[in-house]
């Protein structure tokens, strides 16, 4: 890990300083690559449903296609990639009898991708052949309505007809959106390879739904020329045993003994084993606030034959009482407390923290429709503000007189925190996680632009009634827990509701932060409003054609954050030098890759289907693997072709997701080039060290 952050390190400072000589050329090596790799040689002709364009675009993202490109790789492997890759995004929109050819134009120096399209199909039939016992009619209809997806469970409703309907909701009580069909009549079939694993894996999913874990069946796609249409087959060969529960395995219960645990779940021999029925089984786990950990799963019967049993395998939570014990009053309290705070439709207004830490003034204010405000303040270094919401993304230092503001648009805001139990043999007794980001909407999705989550785990409310140092007292249908540095909490017995919260830390414990939490109507935009009411003067900083930079040099020159950073003189000197790179434009590269992200029509959209699986071994030995299909397409983008930042990022990318196999040969060749500086001299040697470690 410490080579990765080292070249991490080295590549940045390559990014920012640039460099521009050329590391080598291997097109004069018979049968290579070389400069063919260069993706602005690539050409396709003979489109007509997609623009030629989105076609290159694609191919040019495309992580095996980029491998293939290696100046060093050979030249007919590259090119069967391009025309595999290119047949796979056709099949993947319903082209079912697409050809392609690439060739070598070498009076252009241009890879020509020609392309005969052939029909579209779209999706129509679904045909099950079977000698089984399965009610067809019912799965195809579930393979042809939306699902709902994993641990998910329902929860009815009548409707004005007097009809049933379901919701489904997950283990915080969020009802949560259907998935789409697993096959969609009328939109275009997907006949490549990837997508037939995902038919293949969501089918197997729908068989264990109607009690067939094991069944096994094949998959294909019957195109229907004259109509233009595909019909979806699956032939079963054998549903197997049916997933009813001979006997139930339960492992890992040291406080609890199995038929304890079987009452309480419900379940015994006998019982359908559906994949919603260990959904179901592991929401009531979880809800017992008695398990820090379980799973729950069909296996084959090692006992008896063409049999199936249900494995349980739990990790108690010490702080719990048994199942068969009534939790005490503070615990049931405690959890309706839970219950409460996880449905933000409760709440009477927006949640709003104030605190102080170290001579600081915190406020967090969280709206559940609107968005979520962070706010700090110091005495001597001013202040900064920053606002996530529907409609106001931006951050203000009061300090600087400055913003950095932008109207959110086709934004969809994000903010969770997550309240889970941990072993108390760890020493601590609760992780809390916080977490909040944008992302860009499609013109066609229709979401809200603010979502809260909010998971709560029920063993970490039950653990809270037995932390040190904490008393509990009931009155007047109130329940008060009183900490010993004089904090305070208070909930209504009957509902939940939290009626006061006040924290005072313990320095002797290193707690030093002090604060309360109450809920106003309105916070949130009153805030937003006098923010932007103070701000009116402020300086505007950011720029739609350099967000990156801006967003950089912002944060460089905050005095507020240097401080909280406890950075020293000569690193507070560092971040000036950064400005001043920044204000030189050397980070446009990134800037244009951002601004450029504005999504094109989807009628023009050309995807090819990912298909990694070839990065599995890298992935088990190095997790970061599993980012070099996203990091590798950035390198032609942010540095010129040929160039040794090219050069040393795209070596880099391929040392961590195992591919490099040239890497040694294109590293001697840069090293040894005097016309490079002592910046890539470097770079090259960190890189060199990562696949030569001593």
């Amino acid at each position: 890990m410490r080579r990765i952050t080292s070249i991490a390190s080295a590549l940045l400072i390559a990014a920012l300083l640039g460099g521009t000589s050329g590391s080598f050329a291997e097109d004069d090596i018979a049968g290579r690559v070389g400069d063919y790799g260069d993706q602005g040689r690539l050409t396709v002709e003979g489109t007509a449903a997609f623009p030629a364009a989105t076609i290159v675009e694609a191919l040019r993202k495309n992580f095996n296609v980029l491998v293939a490109a290696h100046p060093l790789a050979p030249l007919g492997d590259y090119l069967s990639t391009i025309k595999q890759k290119t047949l796979a995004g056709y099949r993947h929109e319903g082209f079912a009898d697409v050809t392609a050819g690439v060739r070598v134009d070498q009076k252009t120096g241009r890879i020509v991708v020609t392309v005969k399209e052939g029909l579209r199909f779209t999706a129509d039939d679904v045909i099950i052949e079977t000698g089984e016992q399965i009610d067809v009619p019912r799965f195809i209809e579930r393979l042809t309505s939306p699902y709902p997806p994993e641990n998910a469970t329902p929860r009815s409703f009548q409707t004005r007809d007097g009809k049933a309907k379901a919701r489904w909701y997950n283990k915080d009580g969020e009802e949560v959106e259907l998935k789409d069909p697993i096959w969609l009549r009328g939109k275009p079939a997907h006949f490549d390879r990837p997508a037939m694993s995902k038919f293949r894996r969501k089918i197997s999913r729908a068989f264990s739904d109607f009690g067939y874990p094991f069944a096994t069946f094949e998959v294909d796609l019957i195109a229907v020329p004259i109509a233009k249409t595909a019909d979806l087959l699956v032939k079963i060969n054998q549903l197997g045993p049916r997933a009813v529960a001979n006997q139930i395995i339960i492992t890992g219960n040291t406080r609890d003994s199995d038929e304890e645990i079987i009452d309480y779940l419900d379940v015994q021999p006998g019982t359908v084993i559906t994949h919603r029925e260990c959904d179901r089984i592991s929401q009531e786990l979880w809800r017992s606030g008695r398990f820090l950990k379980f799973k729950v799963t069909p296996v084959k019967s090692q006992v008896r034959q063409n049999t199936v049993d249900l494995q349980i395998e739990l990790t108690d939570f010490s702080k719990a009482p048994k199942l068969t014990e009534q939790l005490s009053r503070e615990e049931q309290t405690l959890l309706k407390l839970r219950d409460w705070l996880a449905d933000s439709g409760n709440w009477e207004g927006d949640l709003v923290v104030r605190a102080q830490y170290k001579g600081a003034l915190v406020e967090v204010i969280l709206s559940p429709l609107y968005g979520l405000l962070f706010s700090v303040a110091m005495e001597d270094d001013g202040g900064i503000s920053t606002i996530i919401s529907s409609r106001l993304v931006g951050a203000y230092s009061t300090s600087r007189r400055e913003k950095l503001t932008g109207k959110a648009g086709r934004v969809h805001a994000m903010a969770n925190l997550t309240f889970s139990a941990l072993d108390p043999a760890s020493g601590k007794t609760v992780n809390t996680m916080v977490g909040m980001g944008i992302e860009s909407l499609k013109a066609d999705e229709d979401v809200p632009p603010f979502k809260l989550s909010l998971s709560l785990d029920p063993a970490a409310f039950i653990g809270m009634a037995n932390w040190d140092g904490v008393e509990y007292a009931f009155s007047d249908g109130k329940m008060t827990a009183t900490s010993e540095t004089g904090g305070r909490c208070v909930v209504d017995v009957r509902t939940g509701h939290l009626l006061e919260y006040k924290h005072v830390g313990n320095e002797e414990k290193g707690d030093s932060a002090s604060g309360y939490a109450v809920f106003e109507k309105g916070a949130f935009d009153a805030k937003v409003r006098e923010i932007e009411t103070t701000a009116r003067d402020y300086k505007e900083t950011f720029d739609l054609r350099r967000p990156v930079s801006s967003l950089l040099a912002f944060l460089c020159q905050e005095p507020l954050l240097a401080k909280a950073c406890k950075l020293k003189p000569e690193q507070r000197h560092g971040l000036d030098v950064m400005c001043k790179i920044i204000d030189k434009g050397v980070l446009q590269p990134i800037d244009d890759i951002v601004t450029s992200g504005i999504l094109k029509s989807k009628a023009d959209n050309f995807d090819i289907p990912d298909d990694h699986s070839d990065l599995a071994a890298a992935a088990a030995a190095n997790p970061l693997a599993i980012f070099a299909p996203i990091v590798l397409p950035y390198c032609s983008k942010l540095f010129p072709y040929d160039s040794w930042p090219w050069t040393i990022g795209r070596e880099a990318t391929l040392v961590v997701a195992g591919k490099s196999q040239y890497t040694g040969a294109v590293l001697g060749k840069l090293y040894s080039g005097q016309e490079n500086g002592p910046l890539c001299f470097y770079c090259t040697a960190r890189l060199l060290e990562m696949i030569n470690p001593p």
